[in-house]
């Protein structure tokens, strides 16, 4: 995938790179698609379907919610990076469980 996408190490891979990857790997599956699409939060889990998300806090926290990202869970301000959506948690519809590539599986 990492080839593919032309990741590149100390500076990762970008969203073109991404789509050119996924592209290619489901080309041979017509019951695949790639897009691009903006959705809200809310909007994701309606469809509740996997998806690869684009993170992160904006370089100066505006938010109440942004700061508590910053301060509670130690997400650096300024960093965005892609994710894994992987639907509403099974034992908990408050919850999505989210493939981070630094740290597994998690439940946002």
């Amino acid at each position: 995938m990492a080839g593919l996408a032309f990741t590149k190490e100390g500076k990762g891979t970008d969203r073109l790179g991404l789509f050119r990857a996924l592209k290619i790997l489901t080309k041979e599956n017509p019951g695949l698609r790639v897009s691009i699409v903006k959705l809200t939060a809310e909007e994701l889990v309606e469809k509740n379907i996997p998806a690869l998300i684009t993170v992160g806090v904006p370089r100066i926290p505006a938010t109440p919610g942004e700061r508590e990202m910053v301060q509670k869970y130690q997400w650096e301000a300024g960093v965005i990076h892609d994710v894994v959506f992987l639907g509403i948690d099974d034992k908990d519809s408050s919850r999505v469980r989210i493939g981070e590539p630094q740290f597994g599986l998690e439940k946002w």
